[in-house]
C-alpha cells in the first residue's frame, strides 16, 4: 500500500512515499518447568540471527525478556528483525515474535523476507518445547 503526502517546503514540494512493509506475528507458550535464565541464555546465544538488544524485568511473580533479531538475507539484498518478547509467570512461559523486513528496489519489495524469518523463529522454539498458541497476520 502506497500513500503519497505533500509537504510544502518554501517554493518546493516534497512528495514523501510511504511504505507499508510486511510483517507476521505468532505465539507461543510451553510449562515453565524451564528456568527463565536458561531461555535467556538460549537467545543470547542463538547463532542464526544477530541479537541486537535485550532488556530483562521482574520481580519474584513474573519476569520478562525483550529480544530483538536482525537477520540480512542474501538472496534479495534485504535485512529483517524479530522481536521477541517472553514472559514467564512461573507457571508457563508465553513468547510473542514480530518479524518485518525492509523491501528492496523501485517498489520496495521485502518478497517475503519477514515469512521466512518468522518461520525460522518459529521452528527454533518448537525445538525448544514451545507450542503455537496464536497466528496473526
Amino acid at each position: 500500500m502506497v500513500s503519497l503526502e505533500k509537504i510544502s517546503c518554501n517554493k518546493f514540494i516534497i512528495l514523501e512515499r510511504v511504505w507499508t512493509m510486511g510483517y507476521n506475528t505468532f505465539k507461543l507458550k510451553r510449562k515453565s518447568d524451564n528456568k527463565f535464565d536458561s531461555l535467556v541464555k538460549f537467545f543470547e546465544q542463538y547463532s542464526g540471527s544477530k541479537l541486537v538488544s535485550k532488556k530483562l524485568t521482574g520481580n519474584n511473580s513474573f519476569k520478562i525478556g525483550l529480544f530483538v533479531f536482525e537477520q540480512y538475507f542474501f538472496r534479495n539484498g534485504s535485512s529483517a528483525s524479530a522481536t521477541v518478547m517472553v514472559v514467564d509467570d512461573g507457571v508457563e512461559q508465553i513468547v510473542d515474535v514480530v518479524s518485518s523486513a525492509g523491501g528492496v528496489g523501485l517498489f520496495n519489495f521485502s518478497w517475503g523476507a519477514e515469512a521466512s524469518y518468522a518461520k525460522q523463529m518459529k521452528t527454533v522454539l518448537e525445538n525448544e518445547g514451545f507450542v503455537l498458541d496464536e497466528l496473526e497476520d
